[in-house]
């Protein structure tokens, strides 16, 4: 017999990481959420957070602000050059249930943002604000729907917009043009549109289109269709003015739906669309859709239709087990179609597309897909490439005669009170252009084509004032009302010899009330003081990451508060003299979690340990260990009562089956060893010696 094993401890101050399930998305559902404007948030931590760089280089940032002292909710963005150097920062009061859609640079250095309400509460209409170069609002407006998915410029410096309203019968598209006043007059320089021509539908994308002589020759929209269970990719094709030229739908191969659409130019005509997404081939993991069409979207064939390798109009890319969604698909520069020389050895030149499509595999972890197709349409090369970022952009359009950008990553944290940004551009270079470039792969399964991430890393500081800087954390830090009737206060600074600085509320001279102070080192406590000392509500925040909310009493971590650190772990529970003391619940990223007492930041005494399997500890704790007497359940119903050395079965002890049996006797290492009555659950009694679960007999001398 054999007992279950129980996860590999050592001691419950070890990170526990459960790896979850996987189970494919339904047919029908995008393993992304459809329509996600602009900014693509891997992590949900980022929802209201986004970064992106404008053509200038220099970077606009958004985040959300909890709370200030009227008790508003605020969206900040602030605009920063290369070097980290705020330009500008603007606050945006907006609703607590609202969430960020679209963050767009504009050509004229603003940025212009979109807030949305969440999608699972009643129906909000979208707003928009425009913040010119300086950040101040140049206008705002409310969009006719309830999201805003994706935006595009004008040739007239205005905006073409697309989003959707939901209505009893399901949702409609909504097309918005705008002029670079925020305004629109039902003419071609402004107008609203809807569009209903299923259940339901929706779109990702639209863009202008321009004609021989680069005037405004309509717009066009990708998305998709649903009618009952049924989705089809979608294109609609409007006019100038906004009205319907035509509208198309494409089955695929089962659910399908498209994400981006570019044009097809011809002599400076448009000869056709290229778009991609997404197509669910019916009980099979999700692919990358490929669609090619005339241009009056009709389905054809790639050009130079003699050429037996020309591409299908529908194409789909996959592999088994992997979901996949197109993201967007451009042109490379004609630069690309040359033949070239490196080194001595002729490279042969090929123009087309590169695809970009985002995967997640079984394990749930995202991934890049790059698909190389040439003007034929045939895919010549595949690469799969990690993610630099926890949220996406898409490329840009307009591209460098040596390079094409395919997508931008970033990651935004913090770093004591000072801001930290990894922004990262994917590019498609020549390699030619690449001068020793070591990682190139061999030219047989690139053309020399070198795929490269070029990250920008920026810390952004607090302003050189002290004080300044102090003010603005006051500003977004709510603090407790405080009765005029004891405190007979003033507001002020004190600058310590450190050069720790304090701003806020002051008695006698001394920091008494409501204050900030930060520390040279970026440290900073908010919260309530007396007599120059933290004393009451307050939080301690550290350039770590670290964070403790609670109480303090004399400039110590006293009573009752939170802990939280950087890679995820979560103290909720009582503190004396800054330790963790008396009762409290420890939880670790993975799901393990600690609930007992403790004593000099270590567990002691009673406590119980569960895991995410459903595995539990119920017992005495030793210096932080699971040691002395205890009993540890398993899912299965089965346990073990009895004596633990550091969470592992050790001394006199009980076990438990499901079936009824139990053995009473000696344990080591998680397994029977030594003397001991195993008894069947028809009552038959084994009695004698054990080793490593095995029965030895009746004689001692068998298990030396």
């Amino acid at each position: 017999m054999k007992i279950i094993n129980k996860p590999v401890t050592i001691g419950i101050l070890i990170l526990m990481f459960v790896l979850a399930g996987y189970t494919p998305a339904a047919r029908g559902e995008a393993f992304i959420a459809y329509g996600n404007p602009e900014a693509l948030v891997l992590d949900q931590s980022y929802q209201d957070q986004r970064a992106v760089k404008a053509k200038d280089g220099s970077f606009f940032l958004l985040s959300p602000v909890e709370g200030n002292i009227s008790g508003e909710y605020r969206l900040k963005v602030n605009k920063v050059d290369k070097s980290g150097k705020i330009n500008w920062q603007k606050a945006l009061p907006v609703n607590r249930s609202q969430i960020v859609g679209l963050f767009y640079p504009t050509s004229d250095g603003g940025i212009l943002v979109s807030v949305m309400g969440d999608r699972s509460a009643p129906p909000q209409k979208a707003r928009l604000v425009k913040l010119d170069s300086k950040g101040a609002i140049a206008w705002e407006l409310e969009f006719p729907g309830e999201a805003v998915n994706a935006v595009n410029d004008c040739n007239d410096k205005g905006f073409i917009l697309v989003g959707q309203e939901r209505k009893a019968q399901g949702q409609v598209i909504k097309v918005l043009k705008i002029g670079q006043d925020g305004k629109y007059s039902n003419d071609v320089h402004g107008f609203v549109r809807s569009f209903a021509e299923a259940d339901s539908q929706g779109a990702a994308y639209v863009a202008q289109l321009l004609d021989e002589d680069n005037y405004n020759d309509g717009y066009i929209v990708a998305g998709y269709t649903q009618n009952g269970s049924v989705r089809r990719a979608y294109l609609l094709r409007l006019d100038a003015y906004g009205d319907k030229k035509w509208s198309k739908e494409y089955k695929g191969a089962g659910d399908a739906e498209l994400t981006f659409v570019m044009p097809i130019p011809d002599d400076d005509e448009i000869e056709g669309f290229i778009a991609v997404g997404r197509d669910n081939y019916p009980g099979k993991n999700s692919r990358i859709y490929l669609l090619h069409t005339d241009r009056f979207g009709n389905k054809s064939i790639w050009k130079d239709r003699e050429t037996a390798d020309s591409g299908l109009a529908e194409m789909s890319f996959g592999t088994e087990g992997r979901e996949l969604i197109g993201l967007a698909i451009y042109e490379v520069p004609d630069e690309f179609k040359e033949d070239r020389k490196i080194n001595d050895e002729e490279i042969e030149g090929m123009g087309g597309y590169m695809l970009v499509g985002l995967g997640r595999d079984a394990e749930g972890e995202h991934f890049l897909r790059l698909l190389r197709i040439n003007e034929f349409g045939r895919l010549k090369q595949q690469r799969d490439v990690t993610i630099q970022g926890q949220a996406l952009l898409p490329g840009r359009s307009g591209q460098d005669d040596d390079y094409v950008e395919l997508l931008h990553g970033y990651t935004a944290g913090e770093v004591g009170i000072s801001k930290r940004l990894e922004y990262a551009t994917l590019k498609l270079y020549l390699e030619g252009e690449v001068d020793n470039d070591k990682s190139a792969p061999l030219a047989k399964e690139t053309n020399y084509e070198a795929l490269i991430w070029e990250i920008d890393s920026i810390i952004i500081p607090p302003g050189q004032d002290r004080i300044m800087d102090i003010e603005e954390l006051i500003h977004t830090t709510a603090f407790p009302a405080l009765d005029p009737a004891v405190y007979s206060i003033t507001r002020g600074s004190i600058i310590w010899p450190d050069t720790s600085a304090y701003l806020g509320e002051l008695r006698i001279g001394k920091a008494d009330g409501s204050g900030t102070l930060v520390f040279p080192d970026g440290t900073r406590y908010n919260g309530q003081w007396r007599n120059n000392m933290f004393w009451g509500e307050g939080e301690l925040i550290f350039p770590s990451g670290e964070r403790y909310q609670g109480t303090f009493e004399e400039h110590m971590i006293q009573g009752f508060g939170t802990y939280t650190w950087p890679t995820g772990e979560v103290y909720n529970g009582q503190f004396l003299n800054n330790k963790r003391d008396g009762y409290g619940t420890f939880t670790w990223p993975g799901g393990v979690t600690f609930q007992g007492f403790f004593s000099q930041d270590k567990p002691e005494g009673q406590g119980s340990i569960t895991w995410p399997n459903g595995e539990s500890y119920v017992g005495e704790m030793r210096n932080g260990q699971a040691t002395g007497w205890g009993t540890y359940r398993f899912p299965s119903g089965e346990y073990y009562e009895g004596e633990f050395q550091n969470l592992i079965f050790s001394g006199l002890g009980r076990f438990y089956w499901t079936n009824g049996s139990v053995y009473v006797g000696e344990f080591k290492n998680d397994r029977l060893n030594g003397e001991g009555v195993f008894v069947w659950p028809n009552g038959v009694q084994q009695r004698g010696y054990w080793k490593d679960n095995r029965y030895m007999g009746t004689n001692p001398e068998s298990i030396k």
